[in-house]
């Protein structure tokens, strides 16, 4: 015997099934008192289904409809390997008392554990294997149970007769017969008897050993509101069921002809309105209804096993037909279920939506009707260049845009683009829109995503605009500073440096006339002398890097030259110039431009780099100022480039960018860094510089 439920046995996690909630088996079977009122009900149910199953026989020994067949396979596929010894011990009970065959006898014991083995594999292989909706909600479903009337069933029918043949209760001569028999009786319980059992009493079975969910009151309230209708409906399809029994079976003039097939009628009339669940009713009423008109007929018994096939063949198709119809409402249900959330989700989007189907509009969500300020009818069946201006900003045909941008969506791309539209009332509003292609019932659509953008728009325009004042005003303040400077490095040079140079020349006439005796009046004078000189050579280093006259005087190759040896006799860094062979005079904010950014490189390199050979370039390309400037140094890293604190870096960029150019700055560590200044279309005064 199994172990208890509340223990978690292994064989019902192994045959856990799909079917049902992912609640653990050994949780949902009750308590074992529970367990064994199930089993004894079982018990009594097998007895009383096979009493009653030996009353219909198409032959000695082997019934028309073994209805425990049925019971058996319903309480395997629901409770799995714990009712084992239940099903074992009524197959025994049965043969002893309700068949009188010896315990030990083939038919007895050996026979029956044989036959079970086979509907308990089968009962496995559809829970753990096939994974069989106790519901039978699915096509997939009955099929699963079709192939157990061959994998189960009619194993089990081979073994019955074959016991039977054992104990020499039926000929040699009728096995194939028996075995037909025995297999056809055992598939219509399987397919009619079982399938009832799984979808109207495992429920009530479930809710017995473990708590149900109590129906809501709204349910209750249309189950009421249903109730009427549904009796009207319930007797139409029970009366219809006793006229096609009657045609089969009683009509005078039918019989004759053994109409059979109007019996498939009110199955397929209840399976089609109800589905499964009322498929499974409609086949059981007519089986016992077919069975009972049977008994009380007396058909001949060559017209039996036809009798059989069209029982079970009604049996499939009534479950087939219901499966389908149950599979396809579950499928509306979860089709109705997505597109609930779809229109939830379409509706509360912060963004307007539109459905298009070719070039108009088909759906629209409240947020776009908001956006344009129009009604539905008015936007839907619409164009979205109907809502634009004829051009667009960059001069594009609105029209020709939108076309164009449809069909490349239909061709599978997502698009992302600004758009100008203009709401109902003729405003206009920038909008960003995205482009996709949406496939609905296989047609292809366009799905249509529109942020209203002005106010973002009128924010980047004025950041734009701040922007450009701020360039201009940082482009006026360095004119100012260059400006400042000249003036201050031509006053300290011509005023200072013209006075400390006739002081130096009053000193050393003084220092002349002062007579040979005068020795410490003369070290003062020469001390004097020197610290004047020190005082001039100062003031023109200070002149100088305020403004470098020979920038001014004889221009930006000059200028870089002399900057390339300062540095060189500064640092002992060794410089190698490229510069051009003919001289040339440039717009003086270029040269300015240019000089001050090769200074401040010359500067980081004597700084950071720890170079030992620089390679300067100044050249010009395709109108374009170039300045070019290499070291073997350290290298910079990336990281260095965008830190907040590189003014120097930033100052050089701001320099460029205020000419309309740009600064390059690639370094690679352990190898050096390089510095690319490009200034276009530097206009030339006189002569050519060339590269």
């Amino acid at each position: 015997m199994s172990k208890p439920a509340e223990t978690g046995a292994l064989p019902d996690l192994l045959l856990a099934n799909a079917g049902q909630p992912s609640v653990p088996l050994s949780e949902r079977r009750g308590t074992l008192s529970r367990q064994f009122a199930i089993q004894a009900a079982f018990w009594v149910a097998f007895i009383l289904l096979d009493s009653a199953s030996t009353a219909f026989r198409t032959w000695a020994g082997t019934p028309a409809w073994y209805l425990p067949a049925g019971l058996s396979l319903a309480i395997l596929v629901w409770g799995g390997m714990r009712y084992v010894p239940a099903v074992l011990v009524a197959g025994v009970t049965a043969c002893v008392f309700n068949y009188h065959r010896g315990l030990f006898s083939w038919a007895g014991l050996p026979g029956i554990v044989v036959m079970d083995l086979a509907y308990v594999a089968g009962a496995a292989w559809l829970r753990s294997i096939w994974h069989i909706d106790l519901r039978f909600r699915r096509l997939r479903d009955v099929g699963g149970l079709a192939l157990f009337l061959i994998m189960g069933a009619l194993p089990s029918a081979l073994v019955g007769v074959l016991a039977l043949l054992g104990d020499g209760l039926i000929a040699r001569a009728d096995f194939v017969k028996a075995v037909f028999n025995w297999w056809v009786g055992d598939s219509i319980s399987v397919a009619s008897f079982a399938p009832f059992l799984l979808v109207h009493v495992v429920p009530r079975l479930d809710a017995f050993v473990g708590p149900a969910d109590p129906a809501s009151p709204a349910a209750a309230r249309r189950a009421w509101r249903q109730t009427l209708p549904a009796a009207f409906e319930a007797g139409a399809e029970l009366a219809a069921i006793v006229l096609a029994i009657w045609l089969a079976f009683g009509f005078g003039p039918a019989v004759p002809y053994q109409p059979l097939y109007v019996l498939f009628f009110p199955v397929i009339w209840m399976a089609v309105r109800h589905g499964l669940p009322a498929a499974t009713v409609g086949v059981l009423m007519i089986n016992v209804g077919v069975m009972i008109a049977a008994q009380l007929t007396r058909p001949a018994v060559s017209g039996l096993p036809r009798l059989q096939l069209v029982m079970l063949a009604l049996a499939v198709t009534g479950l087939c037909v219901g499966a389908v119809v149950s599979e396809r409402s579950l499928a509306e249900a979860a089709l109705s279920d997505s597109e609930r959330r779809y229109r939830v989700l379409f509706e509360s989007a912060g963004d307007g939506i539109f459905l298009m189907r070719g070039e108009r509009f088909t759906d629209c969500n409240h947020k776009a009707l908001e956006m344009f300020g129009c009604a539905r009818e008015q936007l839907v069946g619409q164009t979205p260049y109907a809502f634009s201006p004829s051009q667009q900003p960059d001069g594009a045909d609105s029209r020709e845009a939108t076309l164009a941008r449809i069909a490349g969506a239909l061709d599978g791309k997502i698009l992302h683009f600004d758009w100008r539209h203009h709401r109902a009332d003729g405003t206009p509003f920038e909008a960003e829109v995205t482009l996709s292609r949406l496939d609905i019932a296989r047609e292809p659509h366009v799905l249509a995503m529109v942020r209203d953008i002005t106010d973002r728009k009128g924010a980047e325009d004025e950041a734009r605009r701040a922007f450009e004042q701020l360039r201009a005003l940082a482009a006026h303040i360095e004119s100012i500073r260059e400006e400042e400077r000249k003036r201050l490095a031509r006053d300290i040079h011509d005023q200072l440096g013209q006075t400390l140079t006739a002081l130096k020349i009053d000193l050393t006439g003084l220092l002349r006339d002062l007579p040979a005796s005068a020795g410490p009046q003369a070290k003062k004078a020469e001390s004097i002398l020197k610290l004047s000189t020190e005082t001039i050579q100062a003031v023109r280093r200070i002149a100088s890097e305020l403004r470098p006259g020979v920038l001014d005087d004889l221009g930006l190759v000059a200028a870089v030259e002399w900057a390339a040896e300062e540095f060189q006799s500064r640092t002992g860094t060794a410089c190698k110039l490229e510069l051009p062979a003919e001289g040339a005079a440039i717009e003086p904010a270029h040269a300015t431009a240019i000089f001050r950014i090769f200074q401040e490189t010359l500067t980081n390199v004597a700084r950071h780099a720890r170079a030992t050979r620089v390679d300067v370039r100044l050249a010009r390309s395709e109108g374009d100022l170039i300045l070019e400037v290499y070291d073997n140094g350290a290298g910079i890293p990336d990281e260095k480039l965008t830190e907040t604190h590189s003014l120097g870096i930033l100052g050089m960029r701001e320099r460029a960018a205020l000419l309309g150019g740009n600064l390059v700055i690639r370094g690679v560590p352990g190898e050096g860094t390089a510095v690319t200044v490009r200034i276009p279309e530097a206009r030339r005064v006189t002569g050519e510089l060339g590269s």
